[in-house]
């Protein structure tokens, strides 16, 4: 386990990234876009004496939210980024005691988090043809529940007392 002096706990939404830099006594609480572009301009630049190479950037795993930053900045930046198991990050919090639950307070928790175990989760980004082969593997999978859905729908209308083939059509035409 290796410890860090500073830790970046970055809270991701789709909209927002609520940033805490934390030195393991306190926090500096930071909000912008979720954009590198915004992130650069809004919290790494105002931050200017620190060498951010020696710091851990700490994620929590949101899907495809938090991907284009964190790829960005173990890639590009060549920074040290680890990203949690959201379930890891809540059952901290339970441990922890922490009720409150807004992006400034769970950005804090996850730097905390960070600070402590952020080696566990230490991220590498995959190579960009495992993200094409990620994408349409799961393109397939929504085209087939999408089918099957459908299928489901039109032996549902055909079960009614009464039909309405326009609907009926519809569906077939989809």
């Amino acid at each position: 386990m290796k410890s860090y002096e500073k830790v970046v706990g970055i809270d991701v939404s789709k909209e927002t990234l609520s940033i805490s830099l934390y030195d393991g006594k306190s926090h500096i609480s930071y909000e912008t876009r979720n954009t590198v572009k915004s992130f650069f301009n809004d919290f790494v630049k105002k931050e200017k004496g620190i060498d951010f190479s020696k710091v851990l950037f700490m994620l929590e795993n949101t899907g495809v939210y938090h991907l284009r930053l964190a790829t960005h900045l173990s890639k590009e930046c060549g920074y040290i980024v680890s990203v949690a198991n959201p379930l890891v990050i809540k059952r901290y919090s339970q441990m922890n005691l922490k009720r409150v639950k807004t992006d400034k307070a769970d950005a804090r928790l996850i730097a905390e988090y960070g600070y402590i175990n952020g080696d566990d989760w230490l991220f590498s980004p995959r190579d960009i043809d495992y993200y094409k082969i990620d994408m349409k593997l799961k393109a397939v999978e929504d085209f087939r529940k999408q089918i099957n859905m459908l299928s489901n729908q039109i032996e549902a209308i055909e079960y009614l007392p009464f039909k309405d083939n326009s609907t009926l059509n519809a569906y077939k035409n989809l």
